[in-house]
């Protein structure tokens, strides 16, 4: 994210009540409103209570995450989290699926109050990858939308899926062209609008930026919904239909991708996208 920024407007925000410039990437057509906001211990304990006014949803969508991964993935024995808050989806992965968890989170009011609470392994401080052991699945969710440059830690992300050999999930918070119109009165008190509490909600991401930013690391995605939770399922070595799934959805290609694949697959013809598939794939 973050190529080649032209802004696009001011936007006010609603904690520091200021004016901030909100930016245009023309490269990954996702928005950021840098704004240098910085919490305080007032703030991380508002951000405490939060969480925990959140975890009966959180819970519900987190047993929906897992079912639906381990029916993708049935050999998952160990959960990382980078910005894992309270730890609410580890429990779930922990106590109703009986896997080995971690977490990590920079907020040390929430992980403290996990640890107590919730007897995980959390830890309070910045997660790398360096000296994180492999994880069958990581996590990343509703985090990246709060980092003012969020590549480096979707580079770290990535190298830690790479190394593992295992899967990633990141969710953000989508704006796309049918929000665009939020653009013309943005309100930071108006809650699920892309603007809403924009001191800390900063990269308001595309599909295809998140997607492309995926693909350069040289690993592979396909969109996936658990809950509430809406973003990106990661992999790496993906099998040929996989292959060309990803390279349709690089053209454009949304609901009907994987039936276009499954003709692809099948008869080696079809139409003149199929066909700049095939030949893209080297097949």
């Amino acid at each position: 994210m973050h190529h080649n920024l032209i802004p696009v407007r001011e936007v006010p925000t609603a904690r520091t009540a200021r004016n901030i410039v909100l930016y245009y990437c023309t490269v990954c057509r996702s928005f950021c409103n840098p704004s240098g906001y910085v919490e305080d211990e007032a703030q991380l304990k508002a951000d405490l209570d939060w969480n925990i006014g959140k975890a009966e949803r959180n819970t519900a969508w987190a047993k929906d995450l897992f079912n639906k991964i381990l029916l993708y993935k049935p050999d998952i024995k160990t959960v990382l989290e980078v910005g894992c808050g309270i730890g609410t989806a580890l429990k779930v992965a922990n106590e109703d699926f009986g896997l080995n968890v971690v977490g990590y989170d920079t907020n040390k009011k929430a992980v403290n109050w996990g640890r107590d609470n919730y007897s995980l392994s959390l830890h309070s401080e910045l997660w790398r990858s360096e000296v994180s052991p492999p994880s069958d699945l990581t996590l990343c969710l509703s985090v990246l939308e709060h980092i003012e440059q969020p590549r480096p830690l979707i580079h770290e992300l990535c190298k830690h899926t790479k190394v593992s050999r295992g899967l990633l999930f990141i969710s953000v918070p989508f704006l796309e062209p049918y929000k665009w119109h939020f653009i013309d009165n943005p309100d930071p008190t108006r809650k699920s609008t892309p603007f809403f509490d924009n001191d800390v909600h900063i990269t308001h991401f595309s599909w295809n930026g998140l997607f492309n930013a995926i693909k350069d690391e040289g690993l592979s995605c396909r969109a996936f919904r658990a809950g509430g939770w809406n973003g990106l399922l990661v992999y790496a070595n993906p099998d040929l239909k996989e292959r060309a799934s990803n390279w349709l959805w690089s053209k454009g290609f949304r609901g009907s991708q994987s039936l276009l694949v499954g003709y692809y697959m099948r008869s080696g013809k079809g139409s003149k996208i199929l066909q700049e598939a095939l030949q893209n794939l080297g097949l």
